[in-house]
This record gives structure tokens, sequence and C-alpha cells, in this order.
């Protein structure tokens, strides 16, 4: 199977090498994580999942999803969500700003 010259010669055409087409691949994920949708969201999520982690675990007081005892399992798993969050937020934090 034959490649068209036109394919081959595109990028010396337009004047980008190969290697700056896989650069230009490669930002795209690294554009996504560091997205500040992404970091927001995440300390919003361990924020909640904190808040309601120690709200199951408070007895005596009407939980919406069960009964009024402590909660072990829903606790852990809104403390579980709390740490993805802050993993989340981490990974996605904005590059610090450069002084010069």
């Amino acid at each position: 199977m034959a490649i068209p010259l036109e394919k081959f010669c595109e990028p010396a055409i337009i004047g980008v090498s190969k290697t700056d087409q896989f650069n230009f691949k490669k930002k795209g994920i690294k554009s996504i994580m560091k997205n500040p949708a992404i970091f927001y969201g995440g300390i919003v999520l361990a924020i909640v999942g904190i808040a309601l982690g120690v709200y199951f675990l408070i007895p005596g007081i009407p939980h919406v999803i069960a009964d009024s005892n402590m909660h072990w399992k829903h606790a852990a798993l809104f403390f579980g969500l709390a740490v993805i969050g802050i993993i989340g937020a981490l990974v996605a934090r904005p590059k610090a700003a450069e002084y010069r």
C-alpha cells in the first residue's frame, strides 16, 4: 500500500516537523489535566465529602439515607470521595507563576 506523496510531505510543506505534531498531541492531555474546573471541582468534592463523612459519624441525628445510628460505611464512602477530590485537585492544580 503506497502513501501518497502529498500526505507524506505535508508536514514539510506547511513547515511543521513530525516531532512538533507529536508534541501537539501530547499537549492535549496536559491541557486537560491543568483545567481549572477540575481543580476547583476536586476542592468542592473534598469539602462535601468530608462534611458528609462527619455528618454520618454523628449519632442521634436523623440521617436522610438510613436510620439515625452511626453509619461507618457511608462515612467511609464519603471520606473516600474526599480523598479522590484531593488527589484530583493536586493533579489538576495550575502551575505557579514564574517571577522574573
